[in-house]
């Protein structure tokens, strides 16, 4: 007999558990990102330019405001990694693009943003998820970028 209560115990947390996930699962989807804005339609693989992106985050077409939003790309640099929606649901973040050398050693390819809502959960972590794609430019010139490392100017200042 205690092997029964025991196992239909088992059942009943299993249970729990999963409707506690499959809630929060059907919540994130309640969650919508919304590309406000970009200081660039086009970035500039120069390693040099910063994009300023706006996106919004809402919940049934509201905005949501104070949630903590994680945000990594496919490549380049995001200065910061998380930011926290404002009372319109808008987070503002700074991307520099990656420096573009060669086909051969950093070929020219879109950078895909994305963003994770860390705070939208109930019970478990399961994030309402959102990415966007920007397309992506050479420099107008690629002398700038011939000296890469900055070998050339310590070179210089050692009289070599």
């Amino acid at each position: 007999m205690k092997i029964k209560a025991g196992l239909i115990a088992a059942i009943v947390i299993v249970l729990a558990l999963f409707g506690a996930y499959a809630y929060d699962a059907v919540q994130a989807n309640a969650y919508a990102y919304e590309l406000v804005g970009a200081s660039s339609e086009t970035f500039v693989a120069d390693g040099v330019s910063t994009v300023r992106i706006s996106v919004k985050l809402t919940k049934n077409d509201k905005p949501v405001e104070g949630h903590t939003i994680y945000m990594y790309a496919s490549n380049g640099t995001l200065p910061a990694s998380r930011c926290v929606t404002d009372e319109d649901g808008v987070i503002t973040f700074r991307y520099y693009p990656y420096v573009y050398l060669s086909d051969e050693l950093t070929p020219l390819e879109d950078v895909t943003i994305y963003l994770q809502d860390e705070s939208n959960s109930t019970f478990f972590m399961v994030s309402a998820k959102g990415e966007f794609v920007f397309p992506v430019e050479k420099p107008e010139t690629e002398e700038v970028w011939r000296d890469w490392q900055g070998l050339q100017s310590e070179a210089d200042d050692d009289g070599k």
